[in-house]
């Protein structure tokens, strides 16, 4: 069974979804608009790959995870059992 194609940064500009920036060290988070990202990376890039792109504001870290922000209310389509623990 082929793997599915990772969504792109393209779907998170064009349905206004912020990603959701968490770094594994220091904990620190942040949300980010897509669109800049997108600019900088390119409308075709994965997300998964994003978090090898950016760095901590806090610690500097590079290790982080990225993922979109799923709670934002209003957000098309929002699942409204899924949601993100609110860090901040």
């Amino acid at each position: 069974m082929e793997k599915p194609e990772p969504a792109r940064l393209s779907f998170l500009v064009e349905e206004k979804i912020r990603l959701f920036v968490y770094c594994v060290d220091c904990h620190h988070n942040a949300m980010l608009d897509a669109g800049p990202i997108a600019e900088r990376l390119g409308a075709d890039f994965p997300i998964p790959q994003v978090a090898k792109h950016v760095r901590c504001a806090a610690c500097g870290s590079r290790h982080a995870t990225v993922n979109p922000y799923w709670n934002d209310e209003d957000v098309p389509g929002r699942p409204i059992l899924y949601s993100y623990p609110d860090f901040g």
